[in-house]
């Protein structure tokens, strides 16, 4: 690509937009638009994302289009956003301020990371991808309470290794969960994904407990 394609590309910003509705953008120094987006150079986006340099030179109607609507919330965006720039993404709180979050509050820190594993499938963002799992999966390890809503979020996002992940941290747990409330939400089919952990997770113990 030329030195002039470039300038092109870089004086030409991307508005992406949020999925999610929230608090307007009213005070975007920008422009007037009032849902929830960024301002982003289309020169970061182009070589950063193969299906994005892809819908830039399809011609299609979307390919002269400012505006680029992502189906993530805002706060996903925002992440997104920051790894396009500078690589690296952003994490949730921690030390202190996480162990004092409620569940439901630790879920919503969680909730963009499940998100954006399932876009970054899409936009074959690997690395992004990866990054996402690896931080849900290293939370998991020590709060595997959360597992129950995080199988939810995953299934619904079509992130079915996840779920095999998450299943795995309650499959000790799964005779004492079986006749509680807490699979209420969850159908026959992910309640069987955990089922079939737990019996995995039987046989290797008592294997274990065998060798010994």
């Amino acid at each position: 690509m030329t030195i002039f394609a470039l300038f092109r590309l870089q004086i030409r910003d991307i508005i992406l937009e949020a999925e999610t509705s929230g608090p307007s953008n009213q005070d975007c120094s920008s422009c007037s638009i009032s849902v929830l987006h960024l301002h982003v150079h289309k020169v970061i986006l182009w070589p950063s994302c193969e299906y994005l340099r892809a819908l830039f030179q399809s011609g299609m109607q979307e390919s002269h289009s400012l505006t680029i609507k992502v189906p993530v919330c805002w706060d996903s965006l925002v992440k997104l956003v920051s790894w396009f720039y500078s690589g690296e993404l952003p994490r949730p709180i921690s030390g202190c301020l996480w162990d004092n979050l409620s569940k439901e509050e630790k879920l919503r820190e969680l909730e963009p990371y499940v998100e954006l594993c399932s876009l970054a499938q899409f936009w074959l963002l690997e690395d992004l991808h990866e990054k996402c799992f690896r931080l849900i999966v290293s939370i998991l390890d020590s709060c595997q309470y959360l597992s129950i809503k995080i199988i939810q979020m995953a299934a619904n996002l079509n992130q079915w290794k996840l779920v095999e992940v998450a299943a795995e941290y309650l499959s000790p747990m799964y005779h004492h969960l079986r006749n509680s409330s807490e699979f209420d939400a969850l159908d026959e089919h992910l309640i069987e994904i955990i089922r079939a952990a737990s019996v995995q997770f039987s046989q290797r113990n008592g294997h274990l407990v065998t060798l010994t």
